[in-house]
């Protein structure tokens, strides 16, 4: 099998070692303009990962891409302190236009990190002949496990006792789901007050990190290779990711973040939760304003 990761910046990097110490592919290839800049990638995570994996890890090109299985998409300009994720919309849609002027194989399945990651993932399908199912926007991952971690503070629980997810959009409009968060498998109730703190903390988690080092790393890479490795070994793990809709949820030509079923073939069922009132109009909300922005990315195509 063959993941090709496209970009070896600090994502694309962190992806490729995070999921070559999970032994899951023959051969990872990483494709970047600056091909000294990947090779030295490779050739740094192959030392390391020699004693956990047998994994062959290699600079490549476009052309070495036809045949993946996984393609991880984390090329594009990053966010810096001061913008949103939606600023980075035109020059990053074009990006994405260009990736596909290149043959990657019948059966790939793509991972989206680049922002803003929803619009962004939605235009890999307008641009692909490839089906809607193939197109994974891992955000909801990243985004739940701020939660997680916050609730956990809040609640002063453990971290891994504690369950929470976030939907809609990976940005500003984000929508945790507040009626399925549990403490050791049991529903833990939220007061109302505490709520818009909670919400506030989670919208700024990326910010917190990226105003302190210029850039999130650890938490987006790991979760990348958590969306990936449910996909290579055909899990069926329900994982909130960023997929494009065609009437779930009562929306369609978007991709926003929902309750997804991985598999080999990607978004294999889009699961769909009972939300309470507030909850599914937060998403709606989130819903129109992702389409929007769907719609300006297919117009700068």
């Amino acid at each position: 099998m063959k993941l090709t990761v496209i970009g070896a910046g600090t994502i694309g990097a962190g992806v490729a070692y995070n999921v070559a110490l999970r032994d899951l592919f023959d051969e990872i290839r990483i494709v970047d303009l600056n091909e000294e800049k990947a090779q030295g990638e490779a050739l740094d995570m192959s030392h390391a990962a020699a004693t956990f994996s047998d994994t062959i890890i290699r600079q490549g090109s476009y052309e070495d891409a036809d045949g993946s299985d996984v393609v991880a998409v984390t090329a594009g300009k990053p966010r810096k302190e001061g913008m949103t994720r939606a600023d980075l919309l035109e020059v990053n849609a074009e990006i994405m236009d260009a990736i596909h002027d290149n043959e990657f194989g019948d059966d790939a399945v793509f991972v989206t990190t680049t922002n803003p990651m929803d619009p962004i993932n939605y235009t890999h399908s307008i641009v692909s002949d490839y089906p809607r199912e193939r197109f994974v926007g891992f955000g909801g991952w990243l985004d739940s496990a701020r939660f997680q971690y916050v609730l956990a503070k809040q609640l002063d629980t453990a971290p891994s006792t504690t369950e929470g997810h976030v939907i809609g959009a990976h940005g500003e409009t984000q929508v945790p789901v507040f009626s399925r968060v549990t403490v050791n498998g049991q529903s833990a109730d939220i007061p109302d007050d505490d709520k818009p703190e909670i919400k506030e903390q989670i919208r700024q988690s990326a910010m917190d990190v990226i105003s302190r080092k210029g850039g999130t790393q650890w938490a987006p890479t790991l979760g990348v290779a958590e969306v990936i490795d449910a996909i290579v070994r055909d899990e069926q793990r329900v994982i909130p990711c960023s997929a494009i809709l065609d009437g779930e949820y009562g929306h369609k030509n978007v991709s926003i973040g929902v309750p997804c079923r991985l598999g080999r073939n990607g978004v294999e069922e889009i699961v769909e939760w009972d939300l309470t009132g507030s909850e599914q109009e937060a998403f709606d909300e989130s819903a129109e304003t992702l389409k929007e922005m769907c719609g300006e990315a297919e117009a700068l195509l």
